[in-house]
Parts: structure tokens; sequence; C-alpha cells
């Protein structure tokens, strides 16, 4: 299980907006959040939160994949 923390930044797993943690009640997380300049305010199970936003963990991975194939490609002769 995640540790949520109250103030923290927080992320649907199937993602959306970044959501403040404003309580947290056993395994039950409020979040607040702005749309369209309004305050919104929900709950959600803690197991359908993340602390990592789904474009972060794309960027991350993008990064690692491109850091492979360029380590791979230098090591190949020249044409």
């Amino acid at each position: 299980m995640v540790a949520f923390k109250k103030a923290g930044i927080v992320w649907l797993k199937n993602g959306g907006p970044d959501l403040l943690v404003s309580a947290i009640d056993g395994e039950i997380v409020t979040c607040i959040w702005f749309s369209k300049s309004l305050l919104k305010k929900a709950t959600y199970e803690s197991v359908l939160l993340t602390k990592t936003s789904l474009a972060k963990a794309a960027t991350e991975e993008i990064d690692k994949l491109m850091n492979e194939w360029c380590q791979a490609s230098s090591s190949l002769p020249p044409e």
C-alpha cells in the first residue's frame, strides 16, 4: 500500500489532473483540485491513486528506451 500524506500531490491511476490530498481516513483519501477555475472535491479509495503521474512515468520510460537505443546503436560498426 502506498502511504499518502496530507497536502501531497497524487493522481488517479487511470489519469486525470493533479489532485491535492486534503484528508485521509484509513483507506479513504479526500482530494481537491481545480477544474476551469472551480474548486472540485472527491473521495477515493487509496488503491485508485498513485504518487506518480502517468505523463511522468511515460516520459521516464521513453527516456530509458532512448538511452538503451543510443547505447546499442553506438556499438554498431560504421556503414
